[in-house]
């Protein structure tokens, strides 16, 4: 008998036969697909990875009809699916610094040079959020180093009840900042990150414009089915943001209150939808470049 694999990637379930896809199951949703003549095999094989698991909420695998078949080269392989994922908070930015570490005259090693000091700072904040993030429950889905078109990167990517939203990450530590509209002042300096951060965010709205494509259902509170991008600024270490009046479309926040802003937004996309957003955001494909770089 060949044998049977099963892949879970986020929420969904992929199954393989032999080495082939045969089927994928949403755990969310109840949603699934499968290749002619293997709707048992899927059937089976996510059953068995249930009972093998820690006990899951989910919706039972469909009792009437059958799973909905598609022809043999529809059914999506895992396997060959790139994904975001594997890119960790502050990996792209670390890497730079190492690259110009790597070209410092070997005389020069035991001090970073002064060029490689902006992105080792920058590393360092892009962790600290990222750590925040990770403390996100159940039903939210975060990324790290998102490609951006033009080779830019989001640092931060997050899907969850609330929406999208895009962080930008810039590290001041032990400042203040003073927010006046698109003005933006740390430390006593101007910065342009209220502009920078809003960029990012339109650029990532139009991949999620081209992945939701009709797929992402109707809303929980009654949005629309395209859930806006918000675009948020965080300062890793500062020690507060003074906010004279708000930035139009960007929310400007200190690390510490992250979190406590995503938790308390109210929701607006149900978790069939974060689901299916995730599981298309994921995917490196829909980016300009590989999601490594």
């Amino acid at each position: 008998m060949a044998a049977t694999t099963t892949v879970r990637r986020r929420d969904r379930l992929y199954v393989s036969r032999a080495g082939r896809p045969v089927g994928w199951y949403d755990l969310v949703t109840g949603a699934g697909e499968s290749a002619p003549g293997a709707e048992s095999v899927v059937r089976a094989a996510v059953d068995d990875w249930v009972r093998r698991t820690s006990p899951l909420r989910r919706r039972p695998l469909p009792t009437t009809g059958r799973l909905h078949v598609v022809g043999p080269r529809q059914v999506p392989d895992a396997e060959r699916v790139p994904s975001l994922a594997a890119t960790a908070a502050g990996a792209p930015a670390a890497r730079r610094a190492r690259a110009l570490l790597d070209l410092a005259p070997t005389s020069r090693r035991r001090r970073p040079p002064q060029d490689a000091l902006p992105w080792l700072q920058a590393a360092h904040g892009q962790r600290l959020v990222g750590l925040r993030l990770a403390t996100l429950g159940t039903g939210w889905h975060v990324w790290h180093g998102v490609p951006l078109e033009g080779g830019s990167l989001v640092d931060h990517l997050v899907v969850g009840p609330a929406g999208v939203v895009a962080v930008t990450t810039r590290c001041h530590p032990g400042t203040r900042a003073w927010l006046d509209a698109d003005r933006l002042r740390v430390g006593g300096q101007p910065k342009t990150y209220v502009r920078d951060a809003r960029r990012r965010a339109d650029a990532v709205e139009r991949v999620v414009e081209q992945a939701v494509a009709g797929a992402v259902g109707d809303a929980s509170a009654g949005t629309a089915r395209r859930p806006p991008v918000q675009a948020v600024l965080v300062l890793a270490g500062s020690r507060g943001v003074e906010v004279r009046h708000p930035a139009p479309g960007t929310v400007v926040l200190a690390e510490p209150d992250l979190l406590p802003w995503l938790q308390e937004r109210p929701a607006v996309l149900a978790a069939s939808a974060v689901s299916r957003l995730a599981l298309a955001l994921d995917d490196a494909r829909r980016w300009d470049v590989p999601a490594a770089v």
